[in-house]
């Protein structure tokens, strides 16, 4: 989520300062960007929903996602174009996808305890949400520091990190 968000909320200052879009079409260029990735997210929900239920296991797409993500990460730095920023959205947006169609599976095979299943949600809930409102000023503290090519390789290692946390979990396939 942390990744995702630190990109995604910058996707407009990206564009501008980053790739360089002309002002002209940079508010255009940034709602085309929204829809495509948006519209890769519920396409990959709609399939890989269905595919971890037949598969019985979710611990590998939450694993695939996070290191998806990662990789989707990495377009822009290598191709700083709006081509780049058009495939990371498209990759980003698929790894975003897979990601939502399996987190609440996993995270609710894990719960501790039937009685706490409200507060749990509660705290789960937070931890999704966190992370949107987090990343604006995280973002903000990389480009300050760093510029903003820095985005990419923090944004992919902290999905990376996300992928590898899930390895951990033992009682889930």
């Amino acid at each position: 989520m942390l990744g995702y968000f630190i990109v995604l909320t910058y996707n407009l200052y990206l564009l501008a300062d980053y790739i360089k879009v002309p002002p002209q079409e940079l508010l255009p260029t940034v709602g085309f960007l929204m829809v495509v990735n948006t519209l890769c997210t519920v396409a990959a929900t709609v399939l890989l929903g269905p595919l971890a239920d037949r598969v019985g296991r979710v611990k590998p797409f939450v694993f695939a996602s996070g290191t998806v993500a990662a990789l989707a990460l990495a377009l822009p730095m290598l191709w700083p174009t709006q081509g780049g920023m058009l495939t990371y959205n498209i990759v980003g947006g698929m790894a975003f996808g897979a990601y939502m169609a399996v987190d609440i599976a996993l995270i609710t095979k894990v719960l501790p305890r039937a009685a706490d299943v409200g507060k749990d949600m509660g705290v789960i809930n937070i931890a999704n949400a966190g992370p949107q409102i987090l990343a604006p000023t995280l973002a903000g503290w990389i480009v300050a520091a760093g510029g903003y090519e820095a985005l990419f390789p923090v944004a992919a290692a902290v999905s990376l990190v996300g992928a590898l946390g899930v390895l951990r979990v033992r009682s889930v396939r």
